[in-house]
C-alpha cells in the first residue's frame, strides 16, 4: 500500500514523550528533521542525536533533512523552490511516500501556521498531489490548506 500522506508536527513546549506518543498515534514511521539547526538550547531532548536515540527506541527511524529542508536561510522560499539542494530534499520526501513509508516532518515551532513545514514543504508537497496533514497543538489532524 502507498502512501500519500505527509504529515507534519512541531514540538513547541511538548516533551519527547508526547511528541513520540502523537508520532506512534498516526502510525508514523520515520521521523524526517527539518529543523536548520538541530538543536535546542531550552530543549536538550530534542538534540539531533538525543532524538535520533530516542527514536530509535520507540520503533521509529530519525531522519536529518535541515540542511536541503530548512527553513533558516538568506533566500526567500521562491528563490530557495528551485535551489537543487531544497529540491533534492523534496525528491527524497516523495520517494519515502511512494515507497509507503508513513512520515512525518518536524521542527520546532508549535504553531504550523508559522512555520516552514506549512508554508514551504508541506506546501510543496500539497501542490505535487499529495495529501498534507498537520498535527496540531493538542494532537488533533488538521488538513493542509493551499497557500497558492
Amino acid at each position: 500500500m502507498i502512501s500519500n500522506k505527509l504529515y507534519t508536527i512541531g514540538y513547541g513546549n511538548k516533551t519527547s514523550i508526547e511528541m513520540f506518543d502523537l508520532l506512534e498515534k498516526y502510525g508514523i514511521e520515520k521521523l524526517v528533521d527539518i529543523r536548520s539547526i538541530p538543536y535546542s538550547k531550552y530543549r536538550p531532548e530534542f538534540n539531533k542525536n538525543r532524538l535520533a536515540l530516542s527514536a530509535k527506541l520507540v520503533g521509529i527511524e530519525y531522519i536529518y533533512k535541515g540542511d536541503e529542508l530548512g527553513g533558516k536561510t538568506n533566500l526567500n522560499y521562491e528563490d530557495l523552490r528551485i535551489q537543487p539542494l531544497y529540491l533534492s530534499g523534496i525528491k527524497y520526501l516523495i520517494e519515502l511516500l511512494e515507497a509507503g513509508y508513513n512520515i512525518a516532518i518536524m521542527c520546532c515551532e508549535a504553531d504550523y501556521n508559522n512555520c516552514h513545514r506549512y508554508s514551504l514543504v508541506g506546501e510543496d508537497i500539497f501542490q505535487l498531489g499529495y495529501e498534507v496533514t498537520h498535527i496540531g497543538k493538542k494532537g488533533e489532524s488538521i488538513p493542509h490548506k493551499r497557500l497558492f
